[in-house]
């Protein structure tokens, strides 16, 4: 089902104003937890909360169409909230509010991110990052002269990176050996390939993309 979804988490690094510009072009938005703070800060409505509650209220999560009440600890509410999507026959989804001061947290969304089914990107403060699973190729929109980091989340063989000042070609990739990171964009498009593995491609941008 090809429908703009967004996946509201709890970080608090993103300003309402920014939340507010995705919000208002999602076709479905979807609270984890406190997540619900966040869209509601910036004047929407989620139409789905979901995760344990222990950072929101039922009466809050009970202004949602849906509410689903998940105490499950065996996951996170970034789990939780994927997990919805994958069982709505969502395609794709856009993640927002990843940031904040809890690495931890960041980290999991990632790796949660990456045992997904679906596409899955995340709207950073500073550019949006795809999750890319083996085998894939791509072809991104860039702005020149900015940022991009290709990083591997698991091994990666077959990994290419072309419309960057430092180019690469087939190389493997690995969380203890070689990633492209500051890279800079040397175009208005980027192509990616990945043959085996799962990476992390974060593209500099302030506009929203959802395809």
């Amino acid at each position: 089902m090809q429908r703009r979804v967004l996946g509201v988490l709890g970080g608090t690094h993103m300003s309402p104003k920014t939340v507010s510009k995705w919000a208002q072009e999602a076709d479905v938005i979807i609270a984890a937890d406190c997540g619900f703070h966040n869209v509601s800060s910036a004047g929407f409505h989620p139409h789905v909360a979901i995760g344990d509650f222990d950072s929101l209220s039922l009466d809050e999560a009970r202004t949602a169409s849906v509410n689903i009440h998940d105490l499950g600890q065996d996951d996170t509410d970034c789990s939780k909230l994927l997990r919805y999507a994958e069982s709505q026959d969502f395609d794709s989804i856009v993640l927002i509010c990843s940031e904040g001061d809890l690495m931890d947290h960041q980290i999991d969304a990632i790796h949660a991110a990456a045992k997904s089914s679906l596409e899955v990107r995340f709207a950073l403060s500073r550019g949006i990052a795809y999750i890319l699973r083996g085998p894939t190729q791509t072809t991104v929109p860039s702005q020149h002269g900015l940022r991009v980091s290709l990083l591997p989340i698991t091994e990666v063989q077959g990994a290419t990176l072309q419309g960057v000042e430092w180019e690469f070609d087939n190389r493997a990739m690995s969380p203890l050996g070689f990633t492209s990171i500051s890279n800079k964009s040397t175009s208005e498009t980027l192509t990616v390939e990945v043959k085996v593995g799962i990476a992390y491609l974060f593209v500099e941008t302030d506009s929203t993309q959802w395809a």
